[in-house]
């Protein structure tokens, strides 16, 4: 097949997924709710690293601050004192691994969350014109796709209906 046969077959193939998926609206509104889903997920990455250094600056400040007036006020032995610090420390190591996990689980969900907005878009740029053909759109029409498709963070691509 010839290279203008190769491109007419994928622009005739977008447009059957967008006509699937409800036309260029469909394919928009998905990407928009995906961007809206990893922003999300972005923040629920920051909430969770803020907690996990809270946790981690905090927690032997408190351990080290309840163990020397525990010290003072009940003249405690050290093995006490040291079995305050154990249970602590191990406290703070088991919460930093829940934490760690957590964000694990986000940053697989957001790594996902991406690769599809990422080729959602990228159909969306690639077949615009197609699409714009087959549907007809009037010229306010294909500005207002510029424009929702200009919002996406990932990356500044060809205008796709010139």
């Amino acid at each position: 097949m010839s290279k203008a046969s190769d491109a007419d077959v994928s622009e005739r193939d977008a447009v059957k997924a967008t006509a699937y998926l409800g036309g260029a609206e469909g394919l928009l509104d998905l990407a928009e709710s995906l961007e809206a889903k990893r922003d999300g997920t972005r923040e629920q990455i920051d909430r969770e690293y803020r907690r996990l250094l809270v946790s981690i600056l905090s927690g032997p400040l408190a351990i080290t601050l309840l163990w020397s007036l525990q010290r003072r006020t009940l003249e405690m032995s050290t093995s006490f004192g040291l079995t305050i610090i154990l249970a602590g420390t191990i406290g703070i190591i088991v919460q930093a691994f829940t934490l760690l996990r957590s964000l694990s689980a986000h940053r697989t969900a957001l790594a996902r969350d991406e690769r599809a907005l990422f080729r959602a878009v990228g159909i969306l740029r690639e077949s615009a014109r197609a699409i714009a053909e087959s549907e007809r759109w009037s010229t306010l029409q294909q500005a207002q796709f510029r424009i929702r498709l200009a919002r996406f963070d990932i990356g500044r691509g060809p205008d796709p209906l010139e």
